[in-house]
């Protein structure tokens, strides 16, 4: 059973995307519980919310690279 759990465990730490989705599901329902008895779901808005400025952040550093930002001040160092 010991060893079972242990490659259970390990398969999920290799998932690194799925665990990190998992583990924040976790919290923001143990938050909801404590913090927020009378409103259900607010966990999962939040986790939606938090999850989508997060994806226009990494859209956004993709986009717009830091060399092309500024392209006369590279031209100038050179």
């Amino acid at each position: 059973m010991k060893r079972r759990f242990l490659n259970f465990e390990s398969a999920y730490l290799k998932l690194k995307n799925f665990s990190l989705l998992i583990n924040q599901l976790v919290f923001f329902t143990m938050c909801e519980r404590l913090l927020m008895q009378q409103q259900k779901l607010t966990s999962l808005y939040t986790l939606m919310f938090f999850n989508v400025i997060i994806y226009c952040v990494a859209y956004v550093k993709v986009m717009f690279p830091k060399s092309s930002c500024f392209p006369s001040c590279y031209k100038l160092s050179v």
